[in-house]
């Protein structure tokens, strides 16, 4: 027999449910309520505690304002950092200024199965990427493992933009030059809700060449500020004022590299100093300020076609190919350190030079430019095959800034060109 409800029981039940709706003390207990570490009115950090951090009441209020966290927190905290509990509030609560401190032994970080550890290379900057010796192409290189302050699993954002403030600072330690002073690109890989439960808690910190593609040695204390294998094209370009005589080619076989060639006498300017051509990198993509004090690599092939008295090499301070250091070497004995101002051609040292006899494997050059600031000279360098051609100091009005890239004089008025291949750009060692 079915029994039937009086109004007064139905009125009963209602109340219940809209007490249990409206106060959730009601049916919560207490136990199901959560704590967050966030910023109460007054800008201090507090532990709260409630269904939501928005709408959760202050339990206790540190001594630390918003202004002691480090800035990349500083949202999470507006926005409320979840705790595992109250004791664990009350750690990450005090834990927030220091939590980019790092204990002496790094910790571990497994991705899918493989433990990376400071200096391994990556294929790719991709999660899951099998790791290859830094000798080899690889386009990832991890510099640092950082610890998380969490205990509980913050989420996927909270935890990129921890370990994005985590990682910066460790960049110089492990590079050589401050993150401000060079173009690699920065990344983290920071674990999954899956990994933080299986323990893995902490974030790995990736460097990626630029503008390469991929990396050919370790970037442990190279302080590098770019360098490209030429395997992506349209990076570079030949100097637009000789657009006409002058252009650039990537070559497509399997080893990329960068073309540069001159066009024969009916395409010449005659008011070019050095019947010059110049290709320098894309400058939307890189500050000059970061290569004015610059130590300049690459590798040159020239045809063994090619007249003995062509030179090939690099230009630096470039401010629009009517001002530049031009530094270049030729394979009859000869190199030379020159100027341009405003277009008038300075030689300031030249002299006899046997290493770039061996044309047909490549010659690797190195020049060095740097100095100029607080009335300081410019201290110009050119080595071939490893030996010293020359080096000089400018005193007299000296170039101040500009960019970098590879050069080739033609003799004559013939055409001419030449193939350089990875090219890189570090910061000068203190001297």
């Amino acid at each position: 027999m079915r029994r039937r409800w009086g109004g007064w029981q139905a009125a009963g039940v209602f109340a219940v449910c809209l007490a249990a709706s409206t106060t959730p003390a009601f049916y919560l207990k207490g136990n199901h309520y959560q704590y967050w570490v966030k910023l109460d009115a007054s800008k201090r950090i507090a532990v709260v505690r409630g269904l939501a951090a928005m709408r959760a009441t202050v339990v206790e209020t540190t001594r630390l304002t918003e202004d002691s966290a480090p800035t990349q927190l500083r949202l999470q905290l507006r926005q409320g950092i979840p705790a595992d509990g109250l004791q664990d509030a009350r750690r990450l609560a005090n834990a927030i200024p220091s939590a980019y401190d790092q204990p002496a032994s790094p910790p571990r970080f497994i991705d899918g199965g493989t433990r990376l550890t400071v200096g391994s290379c990556l294929a790719s900057a991709e999660r899951g990427a099998s790791t290859a010796p830094c000798s080899q192409p690889h386009a990832a290189e991890v510099y640092a493992i950082v610890g998380t302050p969490y205990h509980r699993f913050p989420g996927a954002k909270p935890l990129d933009d921890f370990a994005a403030g985590a990682c910066w600072p460790r960049f110089e330690s492990y590079v050589g030059i401050p993150s401000d002073r060079s173009a690699l690109s920065i990344s983290q890989f920071v674990p999954t809700a899956a990994e933080w439960a299986a323990g893995d808690q902490a974030a790995a910190c990736l460097l990626q060449p630029w503008p390469a593609r991929q990396g050919r040695r370790s970037l442990r204390r190279s302080r590098q500020i770019l360098a490209d294998d030429f395997s992506i094209t349209d990076q570079w370009s030949a100097d637009p004022d000789n657009s006409r005589r002058c252009h650039t080619e990537y070559s497509s076989d399997a080893d990329p590299s960068l073309y540069l060639g001159k066009n024969a006498w009916h395409f010449l300017q005659k008011k070019q100093p050095g019947l010059l051509c110049v290709a320098t990198p894309d400058q939307s993509g890189l500050d000059t300020g970061l290569v004015t004090d610059t130590q300049l690599t690459v590798t040159t092939y020239v045809a063994a076609t090619a007249r003995p008295d062509d030179r090939v090499g690099f230009v630096c301070r470039d401010a629009g190919g009517q001002t530049r250091y031009q530094m270049t070497t030729a394979r009859d004995g000869f190199y030379a350190i020159e100027k341009v101002s405003d277009g008038q051609l300075t030689t300031l040292k030249s002299g006899p030079n046997q290493a770039m006899a061996a044309v047909d494997d490549g010659v690797p050059l190195r020049a060095v430019c740097s100095g100029g600031q607080q009335g300081t000279p410019v201290k110009l360098a050119l080595w071939a095959n490893g030996e010293l051609l020359g080096q000089v100091t400018d005193t007299v009005d000296p170039i101040l800034s500009g960019t970098v890239g590879v050069a080739i004089v033609a003799a004559d008025p013939e055409a001419f060109d030449a193939f350089f291949d990875d090219f890189t750009a570090t910061a000068p060692a203190a001297s």
